[in-house]
């Protein structure tokens, strides 16, 4: 399981930080 969830979390994070940056901009 966390196999699976390490590489995703590596995708979805630096994700969430554009889609933060992009809100406030």
């Amino acid at each position: 399981m966390k196999q699976i969830l390490l590489p995703v979390l590596h995708v979805v994070i630096p994700l969430f930080k554009c889609n933060i940056k992009f809100n406030f901009s």
